[in-house]
């Protein structure tokens, strides 16, 4: 049986994920950390509802 996670990681942007290692590798060291990524194509509309959508989805499927 697997551990739920005391802390989610949410990451949208692939150009910040440098800023994001430091800070994961600190948080990991003290808590069980996941991570979400969601990388929006050049071709989608911008907007967050997308995201989020998959996002609640993934949480449903746990």
């Amino acid at each position: 049986m697997t551990q739920q996670p005391d802390v989610l990681w949410l990451s949208v942007s692939p150009s910040l994920q440098c800023f994001d290692r430091p800070l994961l590798s600190v948080l990991a060291s003290q808590a069980n950390v996941v991570q979400w990524q969601y990388c929006q194509g050049q071709d989608e509309a911008s907007s967050l509802s997308n995201a989020v959508h998959l996002l609640h989805n993934h949480f449903r499927a746990d």
